[in-house]
């Protein structure tokens, strides 16, 4: 934790009021089903040459404006004086505050349909109407790479310098967007949702139908996950998502990298190391953690993936590569979520 009266003390009023406003977008984008727990990451601009984020494996739920790390616009990094610890992906942040100093407000998210959008063909051109709310004429999707690692970053350096558009899709991982204030980034990413929904439904050919939230489940659900209780005393969650019923037939890789993380590596009929397995021959997939809510977690992953799967069938994409996929499920397993459990 951070030196909490160093940090109210060092603060001008006018970071203070920043600090603050950051927390709350975090929350609004949080209500709105834009993230979950502690995925996805918020900056702001202070106007001095540095900006602050939010610290790494940290929920938004109760995250204080004080814990939030400030970190140099010229290289990324934190200043000396901060004891917290940025997110990973500080790098990316700095760099759209060099290269676009108009945006003030910036937002990484997990959100669904961007997410899935994610493994379309790049660049997605837009019709009249798209290009009107979205206020680009094509969605750039910049190439893939680790989270945290120097080669995302090259890559997003490589997609805001070449492009004009106020966000940039993150192949198999999510959006990052920009906001010339709170307001906008908010708007944008709201925009954003609604737009990719429509385009998926576009290519998939059908009305989706998601969930309303991460926590709600159909009375057949519930009645499923009480009949199977629990699993070696683990929580336990059913979903019977409409555009899973399509794939339950056949092992799932993961097309998404959080997937990879939070799922496992690849989502078969049977338990095995992973958070979730298919029961085909009653059409629905458990997924199981400690607790209820984060088993709700690791089926909003499912469901997503299952989503960013039929876009990668459309455009005959594999999963992430086998040994990328067991790399990160070990660093999440192992390091981020019992950063986050012990935060929480």
């Amino acid at each position: 934790m951070m030196d909490i009266q160093k940090i109210k003390t060092d603060a001008s009023p006018d970071e203070t009021a920043v600090r603050r406003r950051l927390i709350s977008l975090a929350h609004d984008f949080l209500k709105e089903g834009l993230v979950v727990r502690t995925w996805g990451n918020f900056s702001a601009s202070l106007g001095d040459d540095t900006f602050i984020i939010t610290p790494s494996g940290r929920s938004y739920h109760d995250l204080e404006p004080d814990e939030l790390v400030k970190c140099s616009i010229a290289t990324g990094k934190k200043l000396e004086s901060e004891l917290g610890t940025p997110s990973s992906e500080a790098p990316m942040h700095a760099i759209v505050y060099r290269k676009r100093p108009e945006y003030k407000v910036l937002a990484h998210t997990h959100q669904v349909y961007a997410s899935a959008l994610s493994l379309a063909s790049s660049p997605i051109v837009l019709n009249d109407i798209f290009r009107e709310r979205l206020g680009t004429s094509v969605i750039a999707i910049s190439p893939y790479g680790l989270p945290g690692t120097k080669r995302l970053h090259r890559h997003m350096e490589e997609s805001v310098q070449n492009l004009d558009a106020p966000f940039i899709l993150m192949e198999r991982h999510g959006a990052f967007l920009f906001g010339k204030n709170d307001d906008d980034c908010l708007t944008r990413a709201r925009t954003l949702e609604t737009c990719a929904r429509a385009l998926y439904e576009e290519r998939v050919g059908r009305r989706d139908t998601p969930r309303a939230s991460v926590h709600d489940d159909t009375a057949e659900e519930k009645a499923a996950a009480s009949v199977i209780r629990s699993i070696d005393q683990m929580a336990v969650s059913v979903s019977r998502d409409p555009e899973l019923q399509h794939l339950l037939d056949r092992p799932m890789g993961a097309y998404l990298d959080d997937f990879a993380q939070i799922c496992g590596v690849k989502i078969r009929c049977e338990p095995g190391k992973n958070n979730v397995f298919f029961m085909p021959e009653k059409r629905q997939a458990v997924c199981f953690a400690d607790t209820i809510a984060e088993a709700q977690n690791v089926r909003a992953v499912l469901e997503k993936n299952t989503r960013a799967c039929h876009i990668a069938l459309l455009e005959r994409k594999k999963p992430l590569a086998f040994w990328e996929s067991r790399l990160m499920r070990y660093i999440y397993q192992n390091k981020y979520s019992k950063k986050a459990q012990r935060e929480e």
